[in-house]
Parts: C-alpha cells; sequence; structure tokens
C-alpha cells in the first residue's frame, strides 16, 4: 500500500514537472520509425526505466527492471511496437524507438529512469525526468485526391477536347 501511494505520489510530482521543465519536441508522419530519445549519466548502472504516456489511463510503452523488460506492463498498442537495446543502458541511453507511428501515437510520453547511487549500496537515485512531445502529422494528400490533377492529365484533357471542337 506504502509503494502504491509513493508511486501516485511520484506521478503527481512528474506531471507538475512537465509544466515547468523543457519538453522536446519531434514530429513525424505516419508509417516512420521514431526515436525518444532518453539519457542517464554513465557513472551509475541503470536499475529501472519506465516510459508511459501520462493521460486518464496510464499507458506504459516499456517496463524495465533489473535487466529485464516487463512486456505485462506494457499498453496492448505498443507491442511489437517498441525497440529498445538494454545493452545501450551500459552508455546511460534509455531511448526508446516506436515504429510505424500513426496519429493516435500524438502526445506527451514520459521517460523515469533509476540508477544505483554506488555499486557499493542498494539505494536508488531518481534522475531528472525526460518529456518528449511527439507529434504525428496526418499523411499528406496527393494533388490528384485534392481534386487538383496532375500537369499530364490536365494537357491530355485539353487535347482530347480541341480534338473533339475542331471534328
Amino acid at each position: 500500500m506504502f509503494a502504491l501511494l509513493c508511486l501516485a505520489a511520484l506521478r503527481v510530482s512528474l506531471l507538475s514537472q512537465q509544466a515547468s521543465a523543457g519538453i522536446t519536441d519531434i514530429r513525424a508522419v505516419p508509417g516512420q520509425n521514431v526515436t525518444l530519445p532518453c539519457r542517464a549519466p554513465k557513472s551509475n548502472p541503470i536499475i529501472a526505466i519506465e516510459w508511459f504516456k501520462p493521460g486518464e489511463e496510464e499507458t506504459y510503452l516499456l517496463l524495465y527492471r533489473a535487466g529485464l523488460v516487463l512486456p505485462d506492463g506494457q499498453h496492448p498498442a505498443y507491442r511489437n511496437r517498441v525497440a529498445f537495446q538494454k545493452e545501450q543502458t551500459k552508455d546511460g541511453d534509455a531511448s526508446v524507438t516506436l515504429r510505424a507511428v500513426t496519429v493516435e501515437d500524438s502526445g506527451t510520453y514520459t521517460c523515469v529512469v533509476s540508477q544505483r547511487e554506488t555499486s557499493q549500496t542498494r539505494s536508488r537515485q531518481i534522475l531528472p525526468t525526460t518529456f518528449i512531445r511527439l507529434t504525428v502529422d496526418p499523411a499528406p494528400s496527393s494533388p490528384a485526391s485534392r481534386g487538383g490533377g496532375s500537369l499530364g492529365l490536365t494537357a491530355l484533357q485539353l487535347v482530347l477536347a480541341v480534338m473533339i471542337s475542331s471534328v
């Protein structure tokens, strides 16, 4: 119960941090693979990473604890779409790549990293949180679908009109 209260307090704290902290903006188009960056100092080992999309329902992209990715905590919308290389945590890299983004993926993502303070102790250090605002723009439509047509089709129509009128 105490752990749940601490987790809830952390979430409230993160939401208030988001208002004052810098947010990295990333733009993409549907179908693109997008890397959401998150870094920690290399000095101490990363023991936990949480990537989530805050909202009415907490949506986890990735839960990483003690060297393992925990698939049970991942939201179904992100299953088989999140790439994470645990080997890169040795260099302080907690980034993930979201594959084949959709317009529905637009929103603010949060990365929280916990590191062991020293190799001799079991204490944890929670690092400053990373906020990413992903905007997936709808795919641009082609000129023909907007009703503008193409230059080749317009020229063909003109030639046909001249031929018909000269008959």
